[in-house]
């Protein structure tokens, strides 16, 4: 799994290509939010478009991340989550939680709503 990493507008954008999946992966993306959380950067997107497969850690790392940064006014949305993450999203009931748009720009301008 690669992460990139960049602002837009005072939001952190992470983009995430392959799968989001136990062990590594899981590791490299909880680091890369608690970074972000640590440095008091609570605005957060992520982006998933590149991404297959979610599998149960990786869920728990983006409920965490996003409790965190709610916990401190901010918050974390998904971009484009593919048709089989979408359906585990659902199948677990994350779909009333976290906020999902379809592009970059559209999660970021959710901030300034």
């Amino acid at each position: 799994m690669e992460i990139s990493h960049h602002q837009q507008s005072g939001v952190a954008i992470l983009r995430i290509r392959g799968d989001i999946r136990r062990g590594d992966p899981t590791d490299q993306l909880k680091s890369a939010i608690d970074e972000l959380v640590d440095q008091g950067q609570v605005k957060i997107v992520l982006n998933v478009g590149e991404v297959n497969m979610i599998d149960s850690t990786g869920i728990g790392i983006i409920v965490r991340g996003h409790t965190r940064t709610v916990e401190r006014s901010g918050g974390l949305r998904l971009v484009n989550p593919s048709k089989f993450a979408m359906q585990t999203l659902k199948i677990v009931g994350l779909l009333n939680i976290l906020s999902i748009a379809d592009t970059e720009e559209v999660a970021v301008a959710s901030y300034a709503e």
